[in-house]
């Protein structure tokens, strides 16, 4: 059977995993952590992608990356042939060691960019590796408090002020240790959500997820942009069009336009 054909982003950017072969353990040392990063790097530098995050598992690796000179299908596969060839040299062994090919999902918008990058950096947390964030040595939640090597931070900096601000940064720290629901892992057959309109609690947490900047009873202040966000995220959670267009204020034509694409 054909394999199917991958989505396109329109942005470039990409939610990335890769799973060891028959969900066995990758990293076995701390060398393998180090080594698989030295080569992330080297991908990097010859690819040209931004990488925004990454967290490496035991047994499977999390990247979000946006693709730009170079087809993310071939940076992988140099990456994964020098990875694999040092990794199998190293412990004696032959074959395979990722599962298949990379998963993929595309990242679109700004507020779920935001929370893959939170999902990304709370995988240890939810497999009760860690109890926060920032004690996880292996994610690219380090490079966020400064000292930056593989990862393009501006970007993520700047959706919480001035990239070269230490408020900044802190205030990027503790949104990733926000509980974020709506992603799922690439790959993963998607359900069409059941509409409906949700409780009053369901609607509070989209406002949170969609990390507009305000208060929820600042919510009159937000601007079209925001009020669009918010709308994506509560598709997302499974509301109907009628109950968006009433929290939102947004006119049916202009919403059926922007969540044409998520409706899928």
């Amino acid at each position: 059977m054909p394999r199917q054909q991958r989505i396109k982003s329109s942005t470039g950017v990409y939610h990335v995993t890769m799973r060891g072969v028959n969900k066995a353990d990758i990293f076995l040392d701390q060398e393998d952590y180090e080594t698989y990063l030295n080569y992330l790097q080297n991908m990097k530098a010859t690819s040209h992608a931004e990488i925004y995050a990454y967290c490496l598992m035991t047994n499977h690796i999390h990247l979000l990356i946006k693709e730009t000179d170079e087809d993310l299908g071939l940076s992988f596969q140099r990456l994964g042939a020098g990875f694999v060839g040092w990794y199998n040299r190293k412990y004696e062994r032959v074959g395979h060691l990722f599962q298949n090919r990379y998963g993929s999902e595309v990242v679109e918008t700004d507020a779920y960019l935001l929370m893959v990058m939170r999902y990304i950096h709370q995988n240890p947390v939810k497999a009760g590796l860690v109890n926060k964030v920032a004690e996880y040595p292996w994610s690219s939640v380090h490079e966020y408090k400064g000292h930056a090597r593989i990862c393009h931070t501006e970007l993520g900096l700047s959706y919480f002020g001035e990239p070269d601000r230490p408020a900044t940064r802190r205030e990027l720290l503790l949104a990733q240790e926000y509980e974020v629901s709506g992603v799922h892992e690439p790959g993963e057959a998607v359900r069409k959500p059941r509409i409906r309109d949700l409780d009053e609690i369901s609607v509070r947490e989209a406002f949170a997820d969609a990390d507009l900047g305000v208060k929820w009873e600042e919510r009159d202040r937000l601007n079209s942009a925001d009020l669009l966000r918010w709308a994506e995220i509560l598709r997302r959670y499974g509301a109907s069009q009628r109950q968006i267009e009433q929290l939102t204020n947004i006119s049916r034509f202009k919403l059926s336009k922007y969540l044409s694409s998520y409706n899928t």
